[in-house]
C-alpha cells in the first residue's frame, strides 16, 4: 500500500517543517534549547523518493515539485534531488508539446542555474535525460544533448546505441560503438546486447 506510507512520509516531514517554524518563533526560548527538527535535503531527498511508487506518475511529479519549492525554504537540493526529480519527470506522462527530454533539459538548467554551482551533476543526470530523449525517438535531440554532456560513461553510450539500433539505424549504434571503444570506455553485456 504505497499511497499510506506516502501519506505517512508526507505528515512526518510537514511536522518537522511545523515544529521547526514553531520553535524558531519563540525567540524567548535559548538558541541551545531550540528544537533541532529543522528538515534536511536527505529527509526531502527520502520524501520524494516516494514518489516514485505512486501509481499517478503525473501526480508524483506534481507533488514532487511542490516539495522541491517547501525544500528551498529549509535547505539546498543537491544531486540526489535533482536525479530523482527528473526520474519522476521522465516517468510522467508528458502532455507538453516540447517532450520529456526538453522538460527534462529545462528542469536541469533550471535546478544548475539556480544552485549557484551547489549542485555537482554526475553521469547518472545527465544519462536520464539522455533516456527521456531515446524514449520519445527524438534521436537526433539525444545526439545533440550527448555531445553537449561534459562526461559520458557505458551506460550514455548503451542508451544511445540502443535508441539508434531499435529505430534501424544500425550504422549510428556501430559508429557509437566504435566511439565508445575509441575514448576508452569498456563495453559491459548491456551494451552488447541492445
Amino acid at each position: 500500500n504505497a499511497g499510506f506510507y506516502i501519506s505517512r512520509a508526507e505528515s512526518l516531514v510537514e511536522a518537522m517543517e511545523q515544529l521547526h517554524e514553531a520553535t524558531m518563533e519563540k525567540s524567548s526560548i535559548p538558541s541551545d534549547k531550540r528544537a533541532k527538527v529543522r528538515p534536511t535535503s536527505i529527509i526531502y531527498n527520502i520524501l520524494i523518493s516516494s514518489y516514485r511508487n505512486a501509481e499517478d506518475k503525473a501526480e508524483a511529479w506534481s507533488k514532487g515539485e511542490v516539495v522541491l519549492s517547501r525544500m528551498k525554504k529549509y535547505c539546498e537540493p543537491d544531486k540526489h534531488t535533482v536525479s530523482t526529480l527528473l526520474t519522476l519527470l521522465i516517468s510522467a506522462p508528458d502532455g507538453s508539446s516540447d517532450g520529456l527530454g526538453a522538460r527534462a533539459t529545462h528542469f536541469l538548467r533550471q535546478m544548475v542555474g539556480s544552485s549557484d554551482g551547489q549542485i555537482n551533476i554526475d553521469s547518472t543526470v545527465y544519462n536520464n535525460i539522455l533516456k527521456a530523449f531515446a524514449m520519445e525517438g527524438r534521436l537526433v535531440k539525444a545526439d545533440e544533448f550527448f555531445a553537449l554532456m561534459p562526461s559520458k560513461d557505458v551506460r550514455s553510450y548503451s542508451i544511445l546505441i540502443s535508441g539508434w539500433g531499435k529505430a534501424g539505424h544500425g550504422d549510428r549504434a556501430i559508429e557509437l560503438f566504435e566511439e565508445m571503444v575509441a575514448e576508452g570506455i569498456k563495453p559491459d553485456l548491456t551494451v552488447v546486447t541492445q
